[in-house]
């Protein structure tokens, strides 16, 4: 069963910046990166580093053109390596973030980013 086949919402291309942190200890490293795609269930992002599946992060989302950012916990769903980047340096990674926990009103929030921006998306093609 290929990834699409498995999920349970749609995913829209959206650059976001996003702030994250594993949840394993208070003195773990806020690190930011950007995201590749959204949905209402999940997100996927860009990193210089390899999760493992499972790994819980604390993650704050900023969509673009949002007056406030969005705060979730997520479970690393899926890991790669892009194969791009310098190998001594560290390699560049994706990985896909399930939603675990969110508050309704950021859920809300993302709902309805995903709804009208989808809908742009679609009409564009």
């Amino acid at each position: 069963m290929s990834t699409s086949e498995r999920r349970k919402c749609t995913r829209f291309p959206v650059r976001a910046e996003i702030e994250y942190q594993e949840l394993v200890s208070a003195s773990a490293e806020l690190l930011v990166t950007a995201s590749r795609n959204i949905s209402a269930g999940g997100v996927c992002v860009v990193t210089f580093r390899e999760f493992s599946v499972g790994t819980e992060l604390g993650l704050r989302l900023k969509l673009p053109d949002a007056k406030k950012a969005v705060t979730v916990r997520g479970r690393v769903a899926w890991s790669k390596e892009l194969g791009i980047g310098d190998k001594k340096l560290g390699g560049v990674y994706e990985a896909g973030i399930e939603f675990i926990q969110i508050n309704e009103e950021d859920k809300k929030r993302i709902d309805e980013y995903v709804v009208e921006h989808g809908h742009s998306a679609h009409s564009a093609e």
